[in-house]
């Protein structure tokens, strides 16, 4: 038997090692960047407007899962964006502003944050610091490496869309 089938299958398994190395690398210097607005409130829930902006600093393009948020206010959970299985791709050297996810928030979870955001709504506070947990995967093709980020941020009242309960209360 012939070496260069053993040589051609032993370089396809480096390069493929180098590949997953590569892809590993790229996981710790993809910067997530989340902002969270206050969007609506109803009767029964708010509804919170998270954007993100991710960036790829490395010479490689990124794939990514589509990301999953998870809200928390003083270590209780607020609420949580619904999974996508929708892939998102980063240029090398660039960056990409995912689309607006909306997270709603039924009332009885706000019962530790209700003052809070009342202050928020009436004007009487500018922010609210949350923590964003931001959950997601690369994509190499062998194996998914995770990404996952918390960070607090401040929620703002940029331009509330609906004040529902207010107005009819």
């Amino acid at each position: 038997m012939s070496m260069w089938p053993k040589i051609a299958f032993g370089a396809g398994i480096l390069i493929l090692i180098g590949s997953v190395a590569k892809a590993a690398n790229s996981t710790k210097k993809v910067v997530i960047t989340p902002k969270a607005n206050l969007h609506s409130i109803g009767l029964t829930n708010i509804k919170i407007r998270v954007d993100l902006n991710l960036r790829n600093p490395t010479d490689t393009d990124v794939k990514i899962k589509h990301p999953f948020i998870k809200l928390t206010y003083n270590d209780k959970d607020l609420g949580s964006s619904k999974p996508e299985n929708k892939n998102l791709s980063i240029p090398k050297l660039g960056e990409l502003d995912t689309d607006p996810i909306f997270i709603e928030i039924p009332i009885f979870q706000l019962i530790g944050a209700l003052g809070d955001v009342i202050k928020l709504v009436t004007g009487k506070m500018e922010e609210i610091m949350i923590k964003i947990q931001v959950t997601s995967f690369i994509i190499t093709g062998i194996k998914n490496l995770p990404i996952d980020e918390t960070k607090s941020i401040p929620l703002r009242k940029k331009s509330i869309q609906s004040i529902q309960a207010l107005r009819t209360a």
